[in-house]
């Protein structure tokens, strides 16, 4: 199956998505002028300038690639919303807590709340009574 490589990439709100898109447009079309450099064999300023602005491009896309898109850690990131952080922590203990109880290591809780939350968030599943999903 043929997907965009911009799909490929996880989604972070805090990145500029307009700029990962032109980077990675920079990336494929530095591709056959590079391949071109290759086939001559000469290090020549043109291709140190081509291959220098291919790794940046690939370094800023290696970066998103790799990041790890926690969204616990993403919820706790912003900053200035205490009470609301407090009430993302009480629930996210809560089912965690119950996880733990039934047999689960508290790794593998943390987890599955996260799934439930990226769930909740997309979707995909009901909100809880008493919260909502800001």
């Amino acid at each position: 199956m043929q997907v965009e490589a911009w799909l490929l990439l996880p989604y972070i709100d805090a990145l500029d998505q307009e700029y990962l898109h032109d980077v990675l447009q920079v990336g494929r079309w530095l591709i056959p002028t590079l391949e071109r450099h290759f086939e001559a064999k000469k290090l020549t300023p043109e291709f140190l300038r081509d291959w220098g602005n291919f790794c940046r491009a690939a370094g800023a896309l290696q970066l998103v690639d790799l990041s790890d898109t926690n969204l616990g850690r993403l919820r706790e990131a912003q900053g200035g919303r205490k009470n609301n952080l407090d009430a993302q922590r009480r629930w996210f203990a809560h089912y965690c807590l119950q996880l733990v109880k039934d047999g689960q290591s508290l790794i593998s809780a943390k987890k599955s709340v996260e799934g439930l939350i990226q769930d909740i968030v997309s979707g995909n599943k009901d909100i809880p009574d008493g919260f909502d999903v800001k």
